[in-house]
């Protein structure tokens, strides 16, 4: 299996600030995503879909400002909203000749990584997503370097149960109860009879799991109940492109 390389977040930094300074110091969460990329030459790890439906580097430059705004370097009071503070300013003027992308060593995609004693030993550290506290979800986000007030208690809750399940060695029944479960959730949101409350970018996960699993025509009624302004358009033209392949082999 190829190994893909991923850009740490620390290499983020800078060009986020750059591409902020350039388009007049704040932009939305989907503007950013543009100007960002432009800046960066991003590795094969980096534009690999994760399981909650965002691509890689975009998880990392999420990561890089949550970093950012706990340094006062950016302004997080508005959810959604990237804005760089004047200490960001300052940050950049100082440290923008000095920055050099190849001076960040990349790291290996999750997935290719050996998964050995340390990972059993953390299985029965981490509680399950449905027995999770407000609090715990709360402490662990903010251990995780999170910010609360864009994620939301929803948003940490995703962010909590797509770690627990990569961290976890499930047994093969548990993984059929949550495939069949996340199946019939589909169905009752594709009858408008939603049972849960799925974001955007979880339509686009259910989405590519649709395929996976060959239910091609809830994979392609997904994607025409998707508002394309809701995801990024990176997310958006990989999910479009999945739901062409689903209404093909209906």
């Amino acid at each position: 299996m190829e190994e893909k390389l991923c850009t740490p977040q620390k290499a983020f930094e800078i060009p986020i600030l750059e591409a902020l300074i350039e388009n007049g110091g704040k932009l939305s969460r989907n503007e950013i995503w543009t100007p960002l990329e432009k800046k960066l030459s991003l590795l094969p790890g980096d534009k690999t879909l994760m399981n909650s439906g965002i691509i890689k580097w975009q998880n990392n430059a999420a990561w890089a400002r949550a970093k950012m705004v706990k340094n006062g370097e950016m302004d997080g009071a508005v959810r959604g909203v990237w804005k760089i503070t004047e200490k960001g300013r300052k940050r950049y003027q100082r440290e923008k000749q000095s920055y050099d992308p190849k001076s960040f060593s990349p790291y290996l995609l999750r997935e290719h990584r050996r998964r050995g004693r340390r990972k059993q030993q953390r299985i029965h550290n981490l509680p399950h997503p449905t027995e999770v506290t407000t609090s715990f979800l709360q402490d662990w986000g903010y251990k995780k370097g999170f910010n609360l007030l864009e994620l939301g208690l929803e948003g940490v809750r995703e962010a909590y149960k797509e770690f627990y399940y990569q961290n976890v060695e499930l047994s093969d029944e548990e993984y059929l109860n949550i495939i069949h479960g996340t199946f019939r959730d589909i169905k009752a949101y594709i009858e408008a009879k939603p049972t849960v409350s799925p974001t955007s970018k979880q339509v686009c996960q259910w989405t590519n799991l649709c395929y996976l699993f060959k239910h091609y025509w809830e994979g392609a009624k997904l994607f025409n109940m998707l508002d394309p302004e809701s995801v990024p358009e990176a997310l958006y033209r990989i999910t479009k492109k999945i739901a062409e392949a689903c209404k093909d082999k209906c």
